[in-house]
């Protein structure tokens, strides 16, 4: 049943009382999971905490996407300025020593031939998986033309 229907029912045989009385039970069953498993120390390294690490050494972003290779996490890509400009970047964090490293645009910027069928792929809301231990960056928007295809 939703909360919905319990609004429904507020003034028929008391159901308001009623309704009140479960949410406030829910209420407290939610936090009675919840709250235990929060943490102020964040000094421990244990699966599941949360621990500040170096700051992102980046442009501030939105739109960015994300993934992992070889134990490292990329981050490429997204807009900023309000959506204006797109991002064409590439950083690694390696988590042993908590840096982030700026690796080479992913643009045509080499005589490699790999990158000769675009100009550039700066883009927001790009779509980043993993696959045999190889980062693949797809799809998304650019500033100039709008969404981009597979």
């Amino acid at each position: 049943m939703s909360w919905y229907f319990w609004r429904g029912f507020k003034n028929f045989f008391g159901m308001k009382a009623i309704s009140r009385t479960i949410l406030s039970f829910w209420s407290v069953c939610v936090a009675a999971c919840i709250l235990p498993s929060c943490s102020i120390d964040d000094e421990e390294d244990l699966v599941g905490n949360w621990v500040k690490v170096s700051d992102f050494d980046g442009v501030s972003r939105c739109s960015a996407v994300t993934f992992t290779a070889g134990g490292q996490v990329y981050v490429a890509t997204g807009g900023y300025g309000g959506y204006k400009y797109r991002l064409n970047d590439l950083w690694m964090f390696n988590p042993d020593t908590e840096t982030w490293t700026e690796k080479r645009e992913i643009s045509n910027v080499s005589d490699d031939d790999y990158d000769d069928d675009y100009s550039t792929i700066a883009r927001s809301y790009g779509v980043a998986f993993t696959m045999y231990g190889l980062g693949y960056l797809t799809c998304g928007e650019n500033a100039g033309s709008g969404r981009m295809g597979i």
